[in-house]
């Protein structure tokens, strides 16, 4: 939701309630993904390869980063309208909520559902 607020008009107002909401609702996203990794760690008694999984979910979290910062250096160059970077940001913006659905059905596999 606070990247909608940039989707419509980027100015220093916006820019700084999009970190305030940002910083108050992103560990609503972190907690429940780092939770799930455990889960599965436990569901699968792998207890041993902890230490692997927590890495391995790190390089694809960073991955991901770079990756969108990549995505988004070729649209700056590759566009010379800055809408291209709204619609970005709402792409971006999105990808929570959909890692959240998928999430959702992993806890449904984990319980047996």
């Amino acid at each position: 939701m606070s990247v909608i607020g940039l989707a419509f008009k980027v100015s220093y107002g916006t820019l700084f309630l999009y970190t305030i909401l940002d910083a108050i609702f992103i560990p609503f996203f972190t907690i429940q993904l780092s939770s799930s990794t455990f889960n599965v760690i436990s569901k699968a008694h792998e207890e041993d390869l902890r230490i692997e999984y927590i890495i391995n979910k790190d390089v694809v979290l960073n991955g991901g980063r770079i990756i969108s910062s990549i995505i988004l250096l070729i649209l700056l160059t590759a566009f010379k309208d800055f809408t291209i970077i709204k619609v970005y940001f709402l792409f971006i913006g999105s990808a929570p909520i959909a890692s959240g659905y998928f999430l959702s059905k992993l806890k449904g596999v984990l319980e047996g559902k």
